[in-house]
């Protein structure tokens, strides 16, 4: 079997793998934070922790705190009763909170079970020995369903949307976790459009060449070293970072595979770059359309420059598409 046949079953395997499995949560490469034009920071902590890390995630709708003292930080739900504890023994839950429920999702709209009691004695659940979590609290992020008023009367300016606090309870002591929700409008995406669009006519306009093997193999190698480029940006699941950089890796080394089979078969003069550079594109598609709202957000949970990204993303879909049709 010759290597580009290999390559092109290799495709074709990468293809179903990545395709049939796909929803919802693996609409962006790798699994990573989304872009937003939400932006979330804290700003104080109240009295000092020690051994206690609190981080905000960019969006600001996810806390993580990370206990490595051998005192117990109690987090409490939004009718302040317990929630979390997180300590020596790890992270326990009340399951009687309705802060448990409520949190599963970021719009907070989970339906309470009968057993959610404020007033009732914590049923602790163990969740982890370490003492390490990360949860959804509506308290720091945008709850609507449509942007705020503010935004909506002004678009074209960045706005403070909330200035929040989250309390917690170190060995008994009270502190308060202070932060700001953020809201920044979106760049334009015109210049990014125009690029993707000459692109992708640059493509098209190669394949119709009379000889064209060489210009498309060289379109090729481009298209995927972009690819490379933006899955080296793009930031991966902090729950399953391995099969994150995996599952998101897959595609680009088929593409990678194939490309070298075809610079083989150009050099022997029996060139079938056309079809390969076609099922190359689009691999490299179904890398980089996911990541297309990098255009017209503003804050990029990106390994790089905001600029770089945006360039990556813009230039694997335009040249991808060309390359494709072409």
């Amino acid at each position: 079997m010759s290597p580009l046949v290999r390559a092109l079953r290799l495709a074709v395997a990468v293809g179903v793998l990545v395709v049939v499995p796909a929803g919802p949560a693996a609409a962006h490469v790798a699994g990573g934070p989304v872009p937003s034009n939400y932006s979330g920071v804290i700003t104080s902590i109240s009295a000092p922790m020690p051994g206690v890390q609190v981080t905000l995630s960019a969006s600001g709708d996810e806390l993580e705190l990370r206990n490595d003292s051998d005192v117990e930080v109690l987090v409490p739900g939004y009718s302040e009763e317990p929630y979390l504890r997180i300590g020596p023994g790890g992270v326990q839950r009340n399951e009687r909170s309705p802060a448990t429920y409520l949190n599963a999702t970021v719009q907070g709209d989970s339906a309470l079970p009968p057993q959610t009691d404020t007033d009732a004695d914590p049923d602790w659940v163990t969740l982890s020995s370490s003492a390490t979590f990360r949860w959804h609290d509506h308290r720091t992020h945008w709850m609507g369903t449509v942007l705020p008023p503010a935004v909506q009367a002004d678009p074209g300016n960045t706005h403070l949307i909330s200035s929040w606090q989250v309390p917690l309870s170190y060995g008994g002591e009270s502190v308060l976790i202070n932060g700001t929700l953020t809201w920044t409008p979106p760049p334009s995406s015109l210049q990014w459009t125009v690029l993707a669009v000459a692109l992708g006519v640059s493509a098209v306009a190669v394949a119709g060449r009379t000889r064209w093997q060489r210009p498309m193999l060289g379109l090729l190698v481009t298209l995927v070293g972009v690819e490379i480029l933006h899955l080296v940006l793009t930031p991966t699941a902090r729950d399953s970072p391995v099969f994150g950089v995996v599952a998101g890796s897959l595609p680009t080394v088929a593409a990678l595979r194939l490309t070298w089979g075809s610079w083989r078969s150009v050099r022997a003069g029996t060139s079938t770059v056309g079809y390969v550079a076609g099922i190359a594109a689009w691999l490299v598609l179904v890398q980089a359309l996911p990541d297309l709202d990098v255009l017209w957000n503003s804050q990029l949970p990106a390994a790089g420059p905001d600029w770089l990204t945006r360039l990556a993303v813009t230039v694997a879909v335009g040249l991808g598409t060309g390359v494709g049709l072409g």
